[in-house]
């Protein structure tokens, strides 16, 4: 994490407000967050528009915090540095450390995968690298920065996961991170509310290749055709590679077969011989090909990459198989769009030797004006022979419990507006024997805990 004195920072910032005492006060890391804070760290008052957290002061220092950078006058007790905005603030104490220690840095974005794709090309640079990854969704313009500020000096790699869902917020990402390499898995119907159209995704995410290094790299999906569609638009100073299942992919990628315990997958380009990744489902392989692809151009080897692909630590709530001595759960609850709904229910299909498969899908949130086409799509796209039911939360998922009725028959389907607080007493009856349950919605809907009350024994 950062280690600095509060006069360089002020210095950094630009600031003149420090006594010469408080300029030798040494500052080990930042935080946000005043119920988090650290022993020794400086604080960082955020202000929304419905928060202010200069409020939260007087806890801060009480939890440890050394300093605090402010935008207001705290007085000559509290050993501070003024600012005009602590949020511009934040970004540029983080550009002006990333830019200090200098890492090789590799930005990762995408509307489904991208926390994936970290976490599996983290799992295999870490063999070679002192690497650094953003931790859980640390990945927007406050994020962002608390992640590269977190790091310590001698960091080789940084894997900074971006999130956006706005155009202008991949440009101001970047600007703070500058990549070496950046990896675009996709652009689907996440943020339509705000992008509209999934080609704006794709616009809004190449925004990156504005404030690259020099000889930088880009990879992306080439499935994707908005991605391949506006690949032409990169400047010829950037090296662009693909991924995917088409023949003219730099690496091309081949899926053998899904289990529950990990995918296998090949790139004849690269071995013969399969490689196993340790998720499960057709789209985690494709986000294990991004990271294999990233990882065979820095030269890692392929005792390396096979390694990191078969011992990723990856982020919770994302294909995750959880059993108790009743069931077992395929954990998707953290977030969902039909792209990604899609593919874990197709991943649910195609796990084999359990009796019964059963999936709660929630709302799609967040995917534009189509949102009731949207949800009817997957309503008729539910397979009857691979579901033994479904059940509906939240008021758009109703769409999907309609336009299955027909196939499924009104006894394998059940809807509620609400997410209900008795789980266990609607789904343990339908229980046979060896169940697997999928659980996918968007993330304000909190499914996770319906994964929790579930497991509960």
């Amino acid at each position: 994490m950062i280690k600095k004195t509060l006069g360089d920072i002020a210095q950094i910032l630009g600031s003149e407000s420090l006594n010469d005492v408080d300029k030798n006060i040494i500052i080990e890391g930042v935080s946000t967050d005043s119920r988090n804070v650290g022993e020794n760290q400086l604080f960082i008052p955020l202000v929304g528009d419905n928060f202010d957290g200069h409020d939260f002061i007087d806890s801060a220092l009480a939890n440890g915090a050394k300093a605090v950078i402010s935008s207001k006058d705290l007085g000559a007790n509290i050993p501070t540095i003024r600012v005009e905005d602590t949020l511009l603030a934040l970004q540029d104490l983080a550009r002006a450390y990333i830019k200090e220690i200098d890492p090789f840095i590799i930005s990762v974005t995408g509307s489904n995968g991208k926390t994936s794709t970290k976490d599996i090309l983290s799992s295999i640079l870490s063999r070679k690298y002192k690497t650094h990854k953003t931790q859980g969704n640390f990945n927007n313009y406050i994020g962002l920065p608390l992640t590269i500020l977190s790091m310590d000096e001698d960091v080789e790699i940084a894997i900074l996961e971006m999130g956006i869902d706005h155009f202008g917020e991949m440009d101001m990402l970047s600007k703070i991170a500058n990549p070496n390499i950046g990896i675009i898995t996709n652009a689907g119907e996440a943020h339509l509310d705000d992008l509209g159209t999934t080609e704006n995704v794709a616009r809004a995410k190449m925004e990156f290749l504005n404030n690259m290094q020099e000889d930088a790299s880009y990879f992306y999906f080439k499935d994707d055709l908005n991605l391949d569609n506006l690949a032409v638009n990169v400047a010829n100073d950037i090296q662009t590679l693909t991924y995917g299942t088409y023949d003219e992919a730099d690496f091309k990628v081949e899926i053998d077969k899904i289990t529950d315990k990990g995918s296998y997958f090949y790139i004849k380009s690269l071995s013969d011989e399969p490689f196993f990744v340790s998720l499960i489902g057709e789209h985690q392989v494709y986000n294990a090909a991004a990271a294999v692809s990233v990882a065979n151009f820095l030269e890692l080897s392929e005792e390396d990459i096979r390694f990191g692909l078969e011992n990723v630590q990856a982020t919770g709530m994302r294909n995750e198989i959880k059993t108790n001595s009743k069931l077992t759960i395929l954990d998707d609850s953290y977030k969902s769009n039909p792209s990604s709904l899609k593919a874990a229910l197709n991943t649910l299909y195609s796990l084999h030797g359990y009796d019964q498969k059963i999936a709660i899908i929630g709302d799609m949130l967040g995917i534009g004006d189509d949102i009731e086409a949207m949800h009817r799509e997957i309503g008729k796209l539910v397979s009857e022979n691979d579901l033994d039911y479904i059940i509906g939360i939240g008021y758009y998922s109703e769409y999907i419990i309609w336009e299955a009725e027909d196939r499924f028959g009104k006894n394998r389907l059940m809807h509620f507006e609400e997410k209900p607080n008795n789980i266990k007493d609607i789904v343990y009856p339908l229980l046979k024997e060896n169940p697997i349950i999928l659980v996918k919605a968007s993330r304000p809907l909190e499914l996770d805990t319906i994964v929790r009350d579930l497991l509960e024994e």
